[in-house]
């Protein structure tokens, strides 16, 4: 009885811990500013310059394991922020010094499936961070609805680039086409309805496809 009694009162403990924590998703006490802030690592960490930062020449001093930790939880508490604006989450991954806050950014930019975020997501691959990389294409393989997207976030540099190169052709593609779906959309007709002389509506045209991703074998997750 004493045995089960414990177990009883372990349970109810999880149980107002999940509850508790439920509450306070829901009530967050920072506002989003304040998170973004602090993601950013302003304050006491070296503050990034206004303009964005190319990830792939960043010249920000390493911060150290607690200060990107600081950044990584602002971040984790940003992209949970019922009122966060997309374009904050996308000036963190561009801006703040801290990897860490960089990767979550990329995940909250990829479920979020915004596919305005796509050029800062491709961008970030070229990223030093082994893991900002990793979250990258994730995010990228989530918005294109292709876990199959071919780039080996591990490989060498020179590997990384040729892939680069064919993953953003592939990005543009998606987005035109994306573009013209939604053109046809917002007038209530079907994709690809021609006009009298037989030619699509839609002023966007599609050059040609590029070639085929090859698949990695296997979906990563974040």
């Amino acid at each position: 009885m004493v045995w089960v009694g414990g177990v009883c009162c372990l349970v109810l403990a999880l149980v107002r811990a999940g509850g508790s924590a439920h509450t306070d998703a829901d009530n967050p006490t920072e506002s989003p500013q304040e998170l973004f802030t602090a993601a950013l690592g302003s304050g006491a960490l070296p503050r990034p310059p206004a303009t964005p930062i190319t990830p792939a020449d960043r010249s920000i001093p390493a911060l150290t394991s607690q200060a990107d930790a600081t950044c990584e939880a602002a971040a984790l508490k940003l992209i949970a922020h019922p009122e966060t604006d997309t374009a904050m989450v996308r000036r963190v991954l561009r801006q703040t010094p801290s990897p860490r806050a960089r990767a979550v950014a990329a995940i909250g930019l990829g479920r979020r499936k915004d596919l305005e975020s796509l050029d800062d997501l491709v961008d970030a691959l070229a990223d030093r961070s082994l893991v900002v990389r990793t979250r990258s294409i994730w995010a990228i393989r989530r918005i294109l609805h292709n876990p199959y997207l071919h780039f080996q976030p591990d490989a060498p540099a020179s590997i990384r680039d040729s892939q680069l190169k064919a993953l953003r052709r592939e990005c543009a593609f998606a987005k035109k086409a994306y573009a013209i779906r939604k053109w046809y959309a917002d007038r209530g007709l079907f994709p690809g309805t021609r006009g009298p002389d037989g030619r699509p509506l839609c002023p966007l045209v599609l050059e040609r496809s590029p070639r085929p991703a090859a698949a990695t074998g296997k979906a990563d997750r974040p």
